[in-house]
């Protein structure tokens, strides 16, 4: 589903609550999932459906979303925050950064070189 939303042009999903794995798959592809008040989803719906050619901004560095003139806070869990502020979100950039440190691991790893059970 995550995939699907991102290739749509969404960059970013707000929700009262996430399901781990909705979470973490988003999470993987650079897509932040913040949570809001039920309130304040609710007005920014209506905000979003009366004019929708308003911009939406995410700041994750204030944790606040605003639409127009109007914006609510945000909250989403400081590990995941953290990764999306400092580039860490994407597992699969950084292991190719440090590809020599995967393959000295691999090295260690006996199924990963010609080891069999006997």
């Amino acid at each position: 589903a995550p995939q699907a939303i991102q290739r749509w042009g969404i960059r970013a999903v707000i929700g009262e609550s996430f399901s781990e794995i909705f979470f973490g798959n988003s999470v993987a592809l650079g897509m932040p999932c913040v949570n809001g008040a039920a309130g304040d989803i609710a007005r920014l719906q209506d905000l979003v459906t009366q004019s929708p050619d308003l911009v939406v901004s995410l700041d994750l560095d204030a944790m606040r979303l605003a639409c127009g003139d109007w914006s609510m806070p945000l909250s989403m869990p400081a590990p995941a925050r953290e990764s999306f502020l400092d580039g860490s979100w994407d597992a699969t950039g950084l292991l190719l950064d440090r590809y020599e440190d995967v393959e000295k691991t691999m090295s260690r790893v006996p199924y990963l070189n010609g080891w069999k059970a006997v």
